[in-house]
């Protein structure tokens, strides 16, 4: 993964701008799950008539199993730095993956600003889903190729999402579906307050 200054982001949008900028580049990382195979759907759904989501991360664990707790957050996650945004984008997808394995979108709820209008319609369509009886099974989904730059009290975090095939029913009693493995090159911007990293939106990049 390359390093770049703030100023060097010729494709992204500019999604903030403010202060001296910090930014970290490395290897690329991975998060996978059972369920993100529905990244297809919610993607689209997320994406339609506003920011467009998701996104995504570095040393997350796998999903656990819809009868284990929510994933801990990282400790690293609650610093001011270009590695703590890292961290928190690490635990903002695994906490996506568990709710759209479990239907509980709590934590997720709580790592997201009420503002995030990406973010909303994940835990949207996920609350939407599983409200209705609905399921969503199998694939997994991977994030990688990281960029993160860092500005006083905001982040972004660019990275590639990648989901495998998997199935779904959006209600109880509706025919099973297959979602289309795929990806998309996303960004999650944060923001930083009160001791930790708090996520503000989730869009596609610019093509």
């Amino acid at each position: 993964m390359s390093h770049r200054s703030w100023g060097q982001r010729s494709s992204r949008p500019r999604a903030i701008s403010l202060g001296s900028d910090r930014q970290i580049g490395g290897s690329t990382l991975s998060v996978i799950t059972r369920t993100a195979a529905i990244a297809a759907l919610l993607l689209a759904s997320a994406c339609s008539g506003q920011p467009e989501v998701l996104e995504p991360d570095p040393r997350a664990t796998a999903a656990p199993s819809s009868s284990s707790s929510p994933p801990p957050i990282s400790g690293q996650a609650s610093e001011a730095t270009p590695e703590g945004a890292v961290a928190f984008a690490n635990s903002w997808v695994a906490s996506l993956n568990y709710a759209m394995e479990t239907g509980d979108t709590t934590q997720l709820s709580d790592m997201s600003s009420d503002g995030c209008g990406g973010c909303d319609s994940y835990i949207g369509k996920v609350d939407g889903i599983y409200g209705a009886g609905g399921r969503l099974t199998g694939g997994g989904w991977s994030a990688s190729d990281f960029e993160v730059e860092v500005k006083q009290s905001r982040a972004i975090v660019y990275f590639k999402a990648s989901w495998d095939e998997g199935k779904f029913t959006e209600e109880r009693g509706a025919a099973e579906r297959v979602s289309p493995s795929g990806s998309d090159q996303l960004f999650l911007e944060l923001g930083f307050a009160d001791t930790k990293w708090e996520a503000l939106a989730l869009e596609r990049t610019a093509d």
